[in-house]
């Protein structure tokens, strides 16, 4: 989101950590993490209503792949579909 909306405010998502990622204590850092990152993104309509972030929050399969789909268009062209 935020290459594709320059200029605009988008909360930093928590990083993910490679070793130690199964432990129960991690697990729940991150959850919590990912919970403030989602209030944050609720503040902004603009956030949650982008293909971007209804892809994160509700994507299923490899949301990679079908964010890399969306890059080809722009905010201008995506916004006229909604």
């Amino acid at each position: 989101m935020k290459i594709r909306w320059p200029g605009t405010f988008v909360p930093s998502i928590p990083e993910k950590k490679i070793t130690g990622s199964e432990t129960p204590e991690f697990l729940e850092v991150r959850r919590s993490l990912l919970e403030s990152f989602m209030k944050d993104c609720a503040k902004h309509d603009y956030i949650i209503s982008s293909p971007e972030f209804q892809l994160f929050s509700r994507g299923q399969g490899e949301v990679d792949k079908q964010l890399e789909k969306l890059r080809g268009e722009s905010p201008a062209e995506i916004l006229l579909k909604y």
